[in-house]
């Protein structure tokens, strides 16, 4: 991926480093910013597609979860025939939407 919340070390091992734990502390990404960039990253060991995508933050709205990527990003997060987009859906258990 070009850009995510986290850094990328911390997104493959699923391990926090300082920067990143302080950043979490300060509210400045949540818990739920850290899991869908993990999720992405080993997504895209399938899907080419997602290493050109920025993903820059998730907003969970109760039974709904918000995806914020950059600009032409919506449908290659989406996935061909949706597949992506399923995926996290089925991870998350909830409705995702793409903006």
């Amino acid at each position: 991926m070009r850009k995510i919340p986290i850094c990328k070390i911390c997104a493959k091992t699923g391990v926090l480093c300082a920067n990143c734990n302080e950043k979490l502390e300060y509210g400045e990404i949540t818990q739920l910013d850290i899991d869908i960039s993990n999720a992405i990253m080993e997504l895209e060991k399938n899907f080419k597609a997602l290493s050109d995508i920025s993903f820059f933050k998730a907003y969970d709205i109760g039974h709904l979860i918000v995806l914020e990527v950059g600009k032409g990003d919506i449908a290659s997060i989406i996935g061909p025939r949706g597949k992506i987009i399923r995926t996290l859906q089925d991870k998350f258990k909830k409705t995702i939407r793409v903006i």
